[in-house]
């Protein structure tokens, strides 16, 4: 017979912020990477992994979160590209993550960002 037991952790407040930071290192170097990506027209992972992979490390990731973010990349320029090729969407124009929009106002109490209210 298994037991579960729930348990609820309490970090202390510099490990609060420790993923919060990480992810913000992210996005910073999957927009370098994109950027590299763009500049150079080349958008295969392996491809790109060869010309961008300094990117992300001088911004102070690890190898491992260096690589899944230059995957993520790749993947989402495939995704564009099949999107395009299905006319789905436009053509890019600009690298994917160089300009962020800010969330919709609404006055209707929906999550920002969404496009109709929550049911």
């Amino acid at each position: 017979m298994k037991s579960v037991a729930q348990v609820r952790l309490f970090p202390a407040p510099a490990q609060e912020a420790a993923p919060a930071d990480t992810l913000r290192l992210c996005n910073e170097a999957a927009d370098l990477v994109s950027r590299v990506a763009w500049e150079t027209k080349v958008f295969r992972n392996h491809d790109l992994r060869v010309h961008s992979y300094g990117e992300p490390k001088n911004t102070g990731l690890s190898a491992q979160p260096a690589q899944h973010v230059i995957k993520k990349v790749s993947d989402a320029y495939t995704t564009a590209k099949a999107q395009v090729k299905a006319r789905l969407r436009k053509p890019l124009t600009k690298p994917i993550g160089s300009t962020r929009t800010p969330p919709s106002r609404s006055t209707t109490g929906a999550c920002p960002g969404r496009s109709r209210p929550a049911p």
